[in-house]
């Protein structure tokens, strides 16, 4: 088994030699079965993860040849993750997995990972500006006019072509600076 993410790695050092060649040797239904058999059973718990609720069974390693517990869960779908904090949990994977999350990876859409907020001007109030966040790091906004009379609203777009909307580009720096006079609209 690996951690899924890189950056994961660096928690190998929370485990003792012995237990990190086992997590090495090991498939991720095979380290279940051993935790079901070496580790003691603490709770069933109901964990957020990847966005949503997942029921999972607690174990509690004690390592070999050391006072030291380490905490797993077990999902009901059998993934595994190292329970580091309350709040933290590193996901193990088998290393072929790994593998093909890469090339999965590339193919995945960003629609997947998109964020969009809207914000007002503090010094106009007809004056907002949406903005959309990719999960590739890419800032796009909108700016636009918008009044609200009694028999319906208008909205003007600045930077429109040919009568359609005109999404710009934008730094993160350049859109903090401008964000700095605006103020985030909750959605209803």
């Amino acid at each position: 088994m690996r951690y899924k993410k890189e950056n994961d790695n660096r928690y190998r050092v929370n485990f003792m030699i012995a237990t990190e060649k086992l997590m090495d040797q090991l498939t991720v239904k095979e380290f279940i079965s051993y935790l079901e058999e070496n580790a003691e059973f603490e709770d069933e718990t109901h964990e957020y993860i990847d966005g949503r609720i997942v029921t999972c069974k607690a174990y509690d390693l004690k390592e070999e040849n050391s006072n030291l517990h380490k905490e797993f869960l077990v999902t009901e779908d059998g993934r595994v993750f190292y329970w580091r904090t309350l709040m933290d949990k590193v996901e193990l994977v088998d290393e072929d997995q790994k593998k093909s999350e890469r090339s999965e990876k590339v193919i995945r859409s960003r629609a997947n990972r998109t964020e969009k907020a809207t914000y007002r001007n503090n010094r106009n109030e007809h004056k907002f500006i949406d903005v959309v966040h990719h999960g590739d790091g890419h800032y796009y906004m909108i700016q636009y006019i918008k009044h609200e009379l009694p028999e319906r609203t208008v909205v003007n777009y600045m930077g429109t072509r040919c009568g359609h909307k005109q999404k710009f580009r934008i730094g993160k720096a350049t859109l903090m600076g401008i964000l700095e006079d605006y103020t985030k609209v909750e959605e209803v």
